[in-house]
């Protein structure tokens, strides 16, 4: 579980997240492999830098999706990148 959680933060994060590639959704049964997985990735994904996006128009919609999670009452943010920068992306986990 930890392996694949730091190496999920990594696919995740590799090109600022714009391959057409990206995992971006995980699922997973409830439980202690699972709890692991999100623990690694979190730690992963928390150490992560903020990086460029390829427009600012993209920088832009990732900012408004990562904003409306944070907004809707059915996710939780479990973790995020470090600092904020114009045209960049942070990472976030919810």
């Amino acid at each position: 579980a930890e392996a694949l959680g730091a190496a999920f933060a990594g696919s995740l994060t590799m090109g600022a997240g714009q391959f057409c590639t990206n995992p971006g959704l995980v699922l997973a049964l409830a439980g202690p492999d699972c709890n692991r997985f999100v623990a690694a990735a979190s730690a992963a994904l928390g150490a992560v830098s903020p990086q460029v996006m390829l427009t600012p128009g993209i920088a832009a919609a990732y900012a408004g999706g990562v904003a409306r999670l944070e907004a809707h009452t059915g996710t939780t943010r479990v973790a995020r990148g470090q600092g904020e920068a114009a045209n960049h992306c942070t990472p976030a986990l919810f």
